[in-house]
This record gives C-alpha cells, structure tokens and sequence, in this order.
C-alpha cells in the first residue's frame, strides 16, 4: 500500500470517529470537554487528507519534496495543489483555525466549561470558546475536504 493510500485511509477514519462521537457520544454525554478531542480528530483528519494530496503529487513528481512540518506542508498545498484541485481556501483557514485553537488548548494555564462551551484562557486571560455548533462546521467542511481529496487521490494516474 502506497503512502498516500494510508493517509487517505487515515484520514477517513479520524473524520469518522469525530463524526461518531459528535453525532452519537457528545449528546449522550452531554460534557463539553470532549470538544477539544473531537477537534483534534478533525484536524488531524483534515491533516492525514493534505499530506496524502502532498504524498500522491509526489510520488508522480508533479511537485517537489515539500517540509515535514505544518506550515511547510500547508503553504506546498496552498501553492501546488489548491488552484490545480479547484479546492477552496477557506479549507485552509479552517485548518490554520483548527489548529491556533489546539496549539492554544496545549498550552492554556485555565480551561473551564460554561454555558455548553470549553473555554480556553491563555497567560494573558485571552479567552478563546469551543462550542459545539462551531466543531459541527469544522466537521462539515472536514468532510468535504476529505471526500475532495479521496477523490483527489483515487484519479488515474
């Protein structure tokens, strides 16, 4: 199995464990500290699909080697792959979103719940909310961007 079909593979399956336990786990529980980790399984949903677009480019040399790390791999994306897929930017700023919010989650002093949302303090008491409607957005684009680059890497060759 090629490198690109196990992040797809990965891929799909964070978005479906977020989904599972937006749609069935969350209500049930009714706990707003389980967002955070439902975010995080969106990113990195999110994430496993760029690297496999990143991965797959590769490997039929339509783009150059391209950083291990985040932003590198992200700005590849933005630069290589977005007009080229027809793939919206708003996909990336979600990510970029996704991702200040979980580097903030990290490192925050003082989280707390309130009002159904998970407050995140950071040193300077910036307060950033994760609420349960705004995880449900990310997972809709997530899905897409998702079904979008599966198909992306599905293509022949």
């Amino acid at each position: 199995m090629e490198k690109f079909e196990e992040l797809r593979s990965k891929a799909v399956q964070k978005i479906k464990v977020a989904d599972h336990m937006l749609t069935v786990t969350f209500p049930m529980i009714r706990d707003p500290r389980m967002l955070p980790v439902i975010l995080q399984d969106i990113f990195l949903g999110m994430s496993y699909a760029m690297q496999s677009v990143l991965s797959y480019e590769c490997l039929y040399k339509r783009i150059p080697a391209y950083p291990e790390t985040f932003p590198g791999r992200i700005e590849m994306f933005r630069s290589q792959c977005i007009e080229r897929f027809k793939i919206s930017r708003e996909t990336l700023d979600v990510m970029r979103d996704m991702r200040q919010i979980l580097l903030k989650h990290q490192k925050s002093p003082t989280e707390f719940v309130r009002n159904d949302s998970f407050v995140i303090c950071s040193g300077d008491f910036a307060a950033t909310s994760i609420t349960e409607a705004g995880v449900k957005n990310y997972l809709s684009k997530a899905k897409e961007f998702v079904h979008a680059a599966s198909f992306i890497v599905s293509m022949e060759k």
